[in-house]
């Protein structure tokens, strides 16, 4: 990515959440939802569980993920 790039900031955000936590370096991964404008995920390791939701489309967008 090029110096003062809009999406140069967001990445450094993405890297600095992923160190601080353990499951998202190394943890198991289960996919909960994908489609054309979104995916979800969760990474597990120990008693460590994180979900992560994208929205890849231009609007605003709602997501139903199964609870366990």
């Amino acid at each position: 990515l090029v110096q003062g790039s809009p999406w140069l900031h967001l990445y450094q955000q993405w890297i600095e959440i992923r160190k601080q936590f353990q499951a998202l370096q190394s943890g198991s991964m289960q996919w909960l939802y994908c489609d054309e404008r979104a995916f979800a995920y969760a990474r597990q390791l120990g008693e460590e569980t994180i979900i992560v939701a994208v929205n890849i489309g231009l609007q605003e967008s709602t997501i139903d993920l199964p609870l366990w």
